[in-house]
């Protein structure tokens, strides 16, 4: 009832607010069930302190459309793009406008419009990406063009019409879109295209028949040779978009033969190539993932550590579904002894593959505390000290705040790694400065930046001089509350540097790092099971992206503190492996 009395009056509610909404309950109650008695609503029911709106989804058009979707996502998941075609399609006609646009002035439609605005966004997104394995390319590109028009700066549009206009015979167009999209990114945010754009111009300058059609499928695959067909779907998911339904961290899974045969498991398989690095690839879900340190960064290390191990480096492309990506990690385990794969939400579904292959090494780019990996010889976790990346923040923010006397910390979500970014964000800012006094909230997201503006609007307003961003995507958010309140932030898990001046820091992981020294360790016969703890030790986390305007007196502390830590987790790091 108090909610209802807020959002009505605007906090600002008459004598006789609760009466007036009991009044306004019965007008709905006579609307909906006209028949009944007014205490006999079997729709609009009393709960608790409130009222809830009791009706099957399916016949309200937003419970609808979710519904739509989810039958998208099944049918795209079993590789029936025509039937998820159709799903999508018939979500998507039930809009008529912007979500709940006459309401957008009240808070509680602000949230859920922008929610089904962007779910509209993603059902459009799927429905074209379904629709380039059996659609006509030309009759894409009327409806793609006025997608590009009303998001600019949607790179997974901006791809599907490179695509559609390449396919259609207009190279040159399908380039000047992507031009057009890199000149709007850098004049308004300073940024470079994502790596999926990048690479789809380079294969259209280069005519990769990865970019051609793939082979035609029925709803059922009659009449298509199953090999051939699965083929080019899987060519397709690379540059068509199917990379948006996958999991919201990219996943690698890569397979390496060692050539130091006593210290490690036989190949399970004679298919085995000795003289060979296999990347399988799964690409990130949506745009706001697109970033290298995830869909590059570890491919990057183990190609550096094969480079250095004399193999031979082979990239295939796992694809979108679960069966794809589980197929693709077991026969890497059957080719090769040592299997990388990426952090992913997606873990517990390979949890069979991992029991089928007991002689091969699985190295996963996530902690497996707590997981059904935990306790097996097999298998080995990377585990970021994100204590001490934490710690790093805390003591740079509390160094350059004094005298305000309060820095703060945005978390996502109470996961066991930003529960130890925030820990150790306190007590590095104590280490700085006893006196200062640090504030911690929590948006409950790693993605609704809202959520994220709110807290450190909250924060800011309390007198916090230094935001730190714990809360993936969600922290961007928090990032530009600072920028408009014209405090300093800190970001976390990339260079945030190109967000404004206000940046002066970013806390990183370093996967790339992280998977060369797996392989590094495995090579040696020094890889174990459970968790291996990375550390500043290990140059695998650390700061990056420091501002120029930081005094030199901060910059003299913070470089000793690096310095102690990384000198004590080499003399820890070396005593584990000794």
């Amino acid at each position: 009832m108090d909610r209802l009395v807020d959002e009505l009056w605007d906090g600002s509610p008459p004598r006789t607010a609760e009466h007036a909404v009991q009044v306004y309950v019965s007008r709905l109650r006579r609307l909906l069930e006209p028949k009944r008695r007014l205490d006999g609503g079997q729709l609009l029911v009393r709960r608790g302190a409130g009222y809830m709106l009791q009706l099957e989804p399916s016949l309200v058009d937003a419970g609808a459309f979710e519904q739509h979707v989810v039958e998208g996502d099944r049918l795209l998941a079993k590789d029936q793009f025509a039937a998820a075609s159709a799903a999508y399609r018939r979500g998507l006609e039930l809009w008529r406008s912007d979500a709940l646009e006459e309401f957008r002035h009240l808070a509680f439609a602000r949230d859920a419009g922008a929610r089904f605005d962007e779910l509209k966004l993603i059902a459009q997104e799927r429905a074209i990406g379904a629709e380039t394995v059996f659609g006509d390319p030309g009759r894409m590109i009327p409806e793609l063009e006025r997608l590009v028009r009303d998001y600019p700066l949607r790179e997974r549009f901006r791809a599907q019409l490179m695509l559609a206009l390449y396919r259609a015979g207009r190279q040159a167009d399908a380039l000047a879109v992507f031009q057009d999209g890199r000149r709007r990114l850098v004049d308004d945010l300073g940024l470079e295209p994502g790596v999926e754009l990048r690479e789809l111009e380079r294969a259209i300058l280069q005519h990769d028949r990865a970019l051609d059609m793939p082979v035609r499928a029925t709803p059922q695959g009659a009449g298509t040779d199953p090999v051939s067909h699965r083929r080019g779907r899987r060519r397709s998911v690379r540059y068509a978009g199917f990379a948006a339904f996958a999991a919201a961290a990219a996943v690698v899974a890569v397979a390496i033969s060692s050539g130091d045969r006593s210290r490690a498991p036989r190949p399970t398989s004679p298919t085995s190539d000795s003289g060979a690095v296999t990347l399988v690839n799964e690409f990130p879900a949506s745009a706001a993932a697109q970033n290298e340190s995830f869909a590059v960064g570890p491919e990057a290390g183990v190609r550096a550590a094969a480079r250095d191990l004399g193999l031979r480096p082979v990239v295939v492309d796992a694809g979108f579904a679960d069966a794809g990506f589980v197929a693709a990690v077991d026969q890497a385990a059957q080719r090769s002894r040592l299997v990388l794969i990426g952090a992913t939400p997606r873990l517990g579904i390979l949890t069979s593959t991992v029991r089928r292959h007991p002689r091969t090494r699985f190295v996963i780019s996530q902690s497996i505390a707590g997981t059904p990996f935990a306790g097996r010889t097999n298998v080995t976790g990377l585990a970021f000290d994100d204590y001490e990346a934490g710690y790093l923040a805390g003591f740079l923010a509390a160094a350059v705040a004094h005298p305000a006397n309060v820095v703060s910390v945005v978390g996502g979500i109470r996961t066991e790694p930003v529960l130890q970014l925030v820990a150790g964000f306190r007590a590095g800012a104590v280490r700085a400065d006893p006196s200062i006094r640090v504030l911690a909230g929590w948006s409950g997201s790693f993605l609704d930046q809202k959520r994220c503006a709110t807290v450190a609007d909250g924060q800011i307003r309390a007198g916090s001089r230094v935001v730190f961003d714990a809360a993936g995507i969600c922290g961007l958010g928090a990032m530009q509350a600072a920028a408009i309140h014209g405090v300093r932030a800190i970001g976390v898990d990339s260079d945030l540097s190109y967000l404004g001046p206000h940046v002066i820091a970013s806390s990183v992981k370093r996967f790339d790092r992280a998977e060369q020294l797996a392989v590094t360790l495995f090579a040696r016969g020094q890889l174990q099971g459970g968790d291996l703890r990375l550390n500043l030790g290990d140059d695998a986390l650390g700061l990056v992206g420091l501002a120029g305007n930081i005094p030199s007196k901060v910059r003299t502390r913070l470089e000793r503190l690096i310095n102690d830590f990384r000198n004590r987790d080499q003399r820890r790091n070396h005593t584990t492996l000794g």
